[in-house]
């Protein structure tokens, strides 16, 4: 971390340049409207994705667009420059894990300029919460989070072959995610610090470092929300949503001299694109111990003041969730300026609405995900905690009770 920290500097002068460039190359801009265009919308909501080899087409020079429960095509983006490359592609996959009284999580990002791996582990029995954050600035291309293709070049869940990795020199933390077509394995492993409430404040003092490793491997469901979503007519963000997949064999967790193994469930969310330069959004994901689980947010694909991604997912299947959600704070607990750290908004609880969905969120600990290099900002909170509530789909209500799960409240202009 020390010596990626010396040439941060150069990497975000490098950066400002390439963005600057981008503004007078790229042919691939983005229309906030495009995805409001009646023929734009039919395609959508066409069954011609479900139908797709690949969510871009070689033969037609375009992209597929629509929402698919059953996805099986290839998640490629078109050929891009090394401008767009280096600035405007954005890759990043999340995984979550529920087992007994654990929520493990992480996430690899890639954004080339800058590549990030986050980890986190809270026991829900005992309120203690690990977590670890890397950072990899201007030698993102060649170090950090890689996108591995299969062996006939396609990236995506169903790709067999397909990898996500981390690694870099100087950070001890690994990760492999394989995909085999019909499953997911995670291996992980590295360092985690951990952090212990001080009882009179909302601040946290870092207690130890601990060593940990995990492995895990999930069976993709029969049905999970796949989409291509129009941000231009040449500019796309690709999505997959996994939640409540059950694991093939029991979770394998080490946590310095602790182990544990046990049965539980994987989600995911798997993102490739060239995102809007500006994005807002809200994103909630859990799933309860009897194995139904959910995606929600607002603010980014919407269609309609609706997003397309509000997805419930129970014994296999996928579930539409045809509703806005609202996210609204009912109480938040904010330490003085000078003690602020990414756990300065301590336990703040939110409202998850909309028609059907009645959800209470209790944040517990959150990575730290402010940045602030001129042109590049913004705030990436992205915190755990505990839901309860229900979920209200197709006539069924479901119940989320003392739940571990996690949600994101987003801003950036990357």
């Amino acid at each position: 971390m020390g010596y990626f920290g010396l040439i941060t500097g150069v990497g975000v002068l490098l950066t400002a340049v390439a963005f600057g460039v981008v503004q007078w190359l790229r042919t691939d801009k983005e229309d906030p409207r495009y995805a409001e265009e009646s023929a734009v919308r039919r395609e959508f909501f066409s069954h011609a994705l479900q139908q797709a080899i690949s969510s871009y087409n070689t033969t037609t020079n375009h992209y597929v667009w629509g929402r698919t429960l059953k996805p099986s095509y290839a998640v490629q983006l078109h050929p891009l420059n090394i401008v767009q490359q280096y600035t405007q592609k954005k890759e990043f996959v999340w995984i979550g894990i529920t087992a007994g009284p654990w929520l493990v999580g992480l996430a690899v990002l890639q954004f080339n300029y800058v590549s990030i791996f986050s980890v986190q582990f809270y026991n829900a029995e005992s309120g203690e919460s690990w977590k670890s954050k890397s950072v990899v600035p201007l030698l993102a291309p060649f170090f950090g989070g890689k996108w591995v293709p299969n062996a006939v070049g396609n990236f995506g869940p169903n790709a067999a072959g397909h990898r996500v990795e981390f690694k870099a020199p100087f950070i001890n933390q690994r990760a492999a995610i394989t995909f085999t077509g019909d499953s997911v394995h995670v291996e992980v492993a590295g360092s985690v610090s951990q952090y212990m409430a001080n009882k009179t404040t909302t601040r946290y003092q870092q207690q130890q470092e601990l060593m940990y490793k995990v492995f895990a491997t999930a069976s993709l469901p029969e049905e999970f929300l796949g989409f291509v979503f129009p941000l231009g007519p040449r500019r796309a963000a690709l999505v997959n949503k996994v939640a409540a997949a059950p694991l093939q064999a029991p979770l394998e967790l080490q946590l310095g001299e602790q182990k544990w193994r046990g049965a539980g469930f994987l989600s995911m969310d798997y993102t490739r694109g060239l995102l809007r330069r500006e994005t807002r959004w809200y994103w909630a994901s859990a799933t309860a111990p009897d194995g139904y689980g959910f995606h929600l947010s607002a603010g980014t694909y919407d269609i309609d003041k609706k997003s397309v991604e509000n997805t419930f997912f129970v014994s296999g299947k996928a579930l539409l969730i045809d509703t806005a959600v609202v996210f609204l704070p009912e109480v938040i607990y904010v330490t003085p300026q000078s003690d602020e750290k990414d756990h300065d908004r301590g336990n703040t609880i939110w409202n998850i609405t909309g028609d059907g969905v009645h959800l209470r969120f209790r944040r517990v600990d959150a990575h730290d995900g402010n940045f602030h290099y001129g042109i590049v900002r913004g705030n990436l909170d992205h915190s755990w905690g505990i839901f309860d509530g229900t979920i209200n789909v197709n006539g069924v209500s479901y119940s989320f009770e003392n739940v571990s799960g996690v949600m994101e409240e987003h801003y950036a202009i990357w």
